[in-house]
C-alpha cells in the first residue's frame, strides 16, 4: 500500500475515488473502508449516476459494480473509456460474478482489475495501491519506441542461434546479397533455450523478409 501511505503522509491531494454500488450496505462499508485510508469517496448508486460523478471530479480511481439497476458495469466501463477527458481514469470491477467469461469481458473493456466479491479489505487495498501506482507511473512499451536511423542507413539483425552447425544452415539460408558482403557479421554461440550473448549479423544488402525468417524457423526446428 506504498501509494496510498505517500499520498497520507504527503500534502499531496488526497486520492480520489468514485464508487458505482447499488447495494447500500455494501457501498457504506466500501466508503468507510477506503474513507479510514485517507481517500475522498463518492457513491453512486446506478450507472446513470456514476458516469456523471466520473465526468464531474475526474477522480483518480473508479470502484465499479457489474450489476446495477439500469445498466451493466461493462457499459459504464466502456463509455468512460470512450470519453478523452476520462478514459485515462483506471476503474477496478468489484463484483459476485467470477466467472472467467466476466472477467475477460471485464478485462476487455479496459478495466485495469477485476474483483470477486466477497473479498477481504486487505487485498482490495493492495490492488488498489498497484493500480495507483501503474496510472501514475507509466511505462514506455518496449515496442513503443521509435527506431533512430539515418536516411538510407540499414537495419541490424540480431539473432540467437544454438551452435555452429545450426549457423552455418541460416547462413546458407539468407539472401546471397548478405551471405556474400564483405559487410556481414555473424559471429557467437548461443543457447538455444537459455541465451547468454548476442550472436548477430549485420549486411548492407536486403534484409531477409519475415516469411524467410519464419522459413529458417521451422527448418531449424
Amino acid at each position: 500500500m506504498k501509494a496510498i501511505e505517500e499520498a497520507v503522509r504527503s500534502d499531496a491531494p488526497a486520492t480520489r475515488v468514485v464508487v458505482v454500488e447499488d447495494d447500500q450496505a455494501s457501498a457504506d462499508v466500501l466508503q468507510r473502508r477506503l474513507q479510514a485510508n485517507g481517500m475522498v469517496v463518492s457513491v453512486a448508486h446506478d450507472g446513470k449516476r456514476g458516469i456523471e460523478l466520473v465526468e464531474e471530479l475526474l477522480p483518480d480511481l473508479v470502484l465499479l459494480d457489474v450489476m446495477l439497476p439500469d445498466t451493466d458495469g461493462y457499459d459504464v466501463c466502456l463509455r468512460i473509456k470512450s470519453n478523452t477527458a476520462t478514459s485515462p481514469i483506471p476503474v477496478i470491477f468489484l463484483s459476485a460474478r467470477g466467472e472467467v467469461v466476466d472477467k475477460v469481458r471485464g478485462l476487455s473493456c479496459g478495466a485495469a482489475d477485476y474483483i470477486t466479491k466477497p473479498f477481504q479489505a486487505a487485498e482490495l487495498l493492495a490492488r488498489i495501491d498497484a493500480v495507483l501506482g501503474q496510472a501514475r507511473n507509466p511505462r514506455t512499451p518496449r515496442l513503443g519506441r521509435p527506431i533512430e536511423r539515418a536516411p538510407g542507413e540499414r537495419l541490424v539483425a540480431r539473432v540467437a542461434i544454438a551452435d555452429a552447425a545450426l549457423r552455418e544452415h541460416v547462413e546458407q539460408l539468407l539472401p546471397r546479397s548478405a551471405s556474400t558482403s564483405s559487410s556481414f557479421f555473424f559471429h557467437g554461440s548461443i543457447s538455444r533455450t537459455r541465451p547468454t550473448r548476442p550472436t548477430s549479423f549485420w549486411s548492407k544488402g536486403t534484409p531477409p523478409s519475415r516469411r524467410t525468417c519464419l522459413r529458417m524457423w521451422r527448418s531449424s526446428a
